[in-house]
């Protein structure tokens, strides 16, 4: 099981949906865990980026919590 916890400021280029990155983050990181495709939790937030600090690029920030026992290898 692993919990992913995503925090961004991009924006969603058209024609794709929030949904779409959060399935595309869980079927990366599930698949680099090994994980069965059920046995993970996606959230995702967004901020506008006039409520972040100014960059050059979007910023996608993930946080990933599995079983004290599973390897990340």
């Amino acid at each position: 099981m692993a919990t992913i916890v995503s925090i961004t400021d991009a924006t969603i280029p058209e024609g794709k949906s929030e949904r779409e990155l959060i399935d595309g983050l869980g079927e990366a990181i599930g698949t680099g865990l090994g994980l069965p495709p059920k046995l993970k939790s996606v959230y995702n937030t967004m901020f506008s980026p006039d409520h972040t600090t100014i960059k050059d690029k979007p910023e996608l920030t993930t946080f990933i919590y599995t079983a004290p026992d599973k390897t990340t290898d």
